[in-house]
């Protein structure tokens, strides 16, 4: 995968491809994918072309490595991190449905609901990191909308966050706070929803400035917790530390 476009070619032959790589916004396709391709060398030298191409997001470039090595090799590599993202994604998510059955039958106590979608979320927002998941089982859906996708998890990650503190610790983890965290999520949602990635990917560089300052803000809230003794406050510390 490059960003956001690109052709590679061997010795003057074409084998992969992301989107299409053009010279304006208008002859260019933006998708991210990663390729598995085989080529049989015609000579002991090789002769590799990759042209790139970016008129669609903030940061483009060919940004990440290509590993070249015998079929075997290469397919074991493929076959390993392919087998590994499975297995997270689908743990992750196997745990956030339990903890919704579980919020199912104990209806009052939401951080057991907040917690299973904030789960969920995670997992969603795995299909779009590598290898990809997303653009392999939904091939017809733009680009822009799979990063859309993408970046909204991200805001409601935080909002989540948010409110499974807020329900954790009532007293300690005051409104105002929590309150103008969701409205920003909110309002970074419905940015993202109808403005171009040039410009919501730019705007996410200043919102994690604001999720580190609640990141902050919420080691504090622990920190309060645990002194005055409420219930899962220390493992909860020993977690955020970690």
């Amino acid at each position: 995968n490059q960003g956001t476009s690109y052709t590679l070619t061997v010795d003057g032959e074409r084998i992969a491809a992301n989107g299409y790589a053009g010279n304006s916004k208008e002859t260019s396709i933006p998708e991210y994918s990663d390729r598995l391709v085989y080529f049989t060398p015609r000579d002991r030298e090789i002769n590799i072309v990759l042209h790139v191409s970016n008129f669609t997001h903030k940061f483009g470039g060919a940004f990440n490595p290509v590993y070249i090595g015998t079929p075997e090799k290469v397919m074991y590599t493929h076959n390993i991190q392919l087998a590994t993202s499975m297995f997270i994604i689908g743990g992750i998510l196997i745990m956030g449905v339990y903890e919704i059955f579980i919020y199912l039958f104990r209806r009052k106590e939401k951080v057991f609901l907040y917690f299973g979608l904030i789960n969920i979320v995670i997992a969603i927002y795995s299909l779009f990191k590598m290898p990809y998941y997303f653009n392999k089982i939904f091939t017809e859906v733009p680009w822009i909308w799979g990063h859309r996708i993408e970046i909204i998890s991200i805001y409601l990650l935080f909002l989540l966050y948010l409110l499974l503190g807020k329900s954790m610790y009532p007293q300690e983890m005051k409104k105002a706070p929590v309150l103008i965290g969701v409205v920003i999520s909110l309002i970074c949602i419905v940015l993202t929803l109808v403005s171009q990635p040039i410009f919501y990917s730019s705007l996410l560089e200043y919102v994690f400035i604001i999720l580190g300052i609640y990141m902050i803000y919420n080691l504090y809230v622990v920190l309060l917790a645990y002194r005055r003794k409420r219930p899962t406050a220390l493992v909860n510390l020993i977690a955020i530390m970690v």
